[in-house]
């Protein structure tokens, strides 16, 4: 059994880092998240080899969970400057969804990959989320 902890995104959506972002109980959403890791597992580590494996320069590589696309994705050289002409909060959606034969896809048993908070609003969400599901 393990953790994942996702930290390795720009924030832009976010309006700041999210890695630094205060929670109601003061430490940093990355801060409280690798608290409750290592409160729960007796060894630590960072690990992206499963998918890294899937990484290439003429593809997409991402997570799913249940047949639903997770995060975080790779997006292979061929796709950036179609990336950096994307607009709005879609996101690289349009290039998975255009591109399904060039996507490979890496199943996981981890709903974690399914949760994303690129805004602050979002973020409150998951928060009151994680809450209310520890209360069950």
């Amino acid at each position: 059994m393990f953790a994942l902890v996702l930290a390795a995104g720009r924030s832009r959506r976010f309006d700041g880092d999210k890695r630094k972002a205060l929670l109601p109980c003061g430490r940093t959403l990355l801060t409280a998240s690798l608290e409750t890791a290592g409160k729960v597992f007796t060894q630590t580590g960072v690990v992206l080899r499963d998918l890294a494996r899937l990484a290439d320069p003429q593809r997409i590589a991402l997570p799913m969970h249940e047949g639903q696309r997770g995060h975080p994705v790779i997006i292979g050289r061929r796709f950036w400057r179609q990336l950096l002409a994307l607009e709005g909060d879609q996101g690289a959606k349009a290039l998975i969804i255009n591109n399904p034969a060039l996507c490979d896809v890496m199943n996981c048993d981890d709903p974690g990959v399914l949760r994303d908070a690129d805004t602050r609003s979002a973020l409150a969400i998951a928060c009151r989320q994680h809450l209310t599901a520890g209360r069950d």
